[in-house]
């Protein structure tokens, strides 16, 4: 996905290292491959992240076990405390797209973020985004779906 599609407002951020971070610490099957791109619309109390990215892995049954420990730790575990922010997890409808989809709210002390999530093959595509006043579901929804489309038609050329 590149900054052309996009709405209206939002800059590419400068590449920076991914974080390995998961839902209450679970365990998933490293990928092969991660590749993401962060954007940001306004600044201050008002601004907008959104973060596009493709978790890819050596074969299917290895992105369905990392995709099947993600939805089995989001179910299991409601909230959790991370460099001092309590993180509370709620879960979210999503487009049905790719082989299997999720979504999930994630309440940081006031701040909504939103993450949706398809298994496509050997990969999982996710889109998130939100900010301290707004977190628009509608647009994440439809970048997810343009996101997961692009690269269904690019895994197929």
């Amino acid at each position: 996905m590149t900054i052309q599609d996009l709405p209206v407002g939002y800059s590419q951020d400068p590449p920076s290292e991914p974080g390995n971070k998961t839902f209450c610490d679970y365990q998933a099957p490293e990928e092969d491959a991660f590749v993401f791109h962060e954007f940001t619309k306004g600044g201050g109390v008002s601004g907008q992240i959104l973060r596009t990215g493709l978790r890819q892995y050596e074969t299917p049954d290895r992105a369905r076990a990392a995709f099947e420990a993600l939805t089995t730790a989001l179910d299991a575990c409601e909230s959790e405390t991370f460099q001092g922010t309590r993180l509370v997890y709620a879960a979210m409808s999503a487009p049905r797209v790719g082989e299997d989809s999720v979504g999930v709210r994630i309440d940081a002390e006031g701040t909504v973020l939103l993450q949706n999530y398809a298994l496509v093959g050997p990969t999982i595509v996710v889109t998130a985004g939100g900010g301290l006043l707004s977190s628009d579901a509608d647009v994440i929804a439809g970048l997810f779906e343009t996101q997961v489309k692009d690269y269904q038609a690019a895994a197929t050329e």
